[in-house]
């Protein structure tokens, strides 16, 4: 199946100059599969992060793919649409944030670099203890 990226938004954005350092930083990815959109999906990055200068990002970030055949099951539990995917948005995200930041009288804050294929890997199989006598 062949996937491209449609067009990428931002769904929820919020910026606080002065953060009291409670909040708590990560960015979570997912995947959105809207049973409506028989050749659409969507990656979701959910990122909060603290800026310098006593500042705190959130953001809801999507990008919209388009597929040439109607999206399976298999599909959706392929490394397609958990990696592939994500690594082609993510780039256009860590763009986004740059920028915004930097505009907004921050100093510039980059994403690092991520592999994407590494967190789809299948956990290695478990070791079996040694018998007890």
């Amino acid at each position: 199946m062949k996937f491209w990226l449609a067009k990428v938004y931002v769904r929820k954005l919020t910026l606080e100059h002065l953060d009291d350092g409670t909040a708590k930083e990560g960015l979570r990815i997912g995947s959105s599969f809207d049973p409506g959109q028989l050749r659409d999906f969507a990656v979701v990055f959910d990122l909060k992060a603290r800026l310098k200068n006593h500042g705190f990002l959130s953001l809801e970030y999507l990008a919209v793919f388009n597929t040439d055949e109607e999206i399976s099951d298999e599909f959706k539990a392929s490394h397609l649409a958990r990696a592939n995917a994500p690594a082609v948005a993510y780039p256009y995200l860590r763009a986004f944030v740059s920028q915004f930041c930097t505009l907004s009288g921050f100093e510039p804050f980059t994403l690092p670099i991520r592999s994407f294929s590494a967190d789809t890997r299948p956990p290695p199989p478990p070791t079996a203890l040694p018998a007890s006598e």
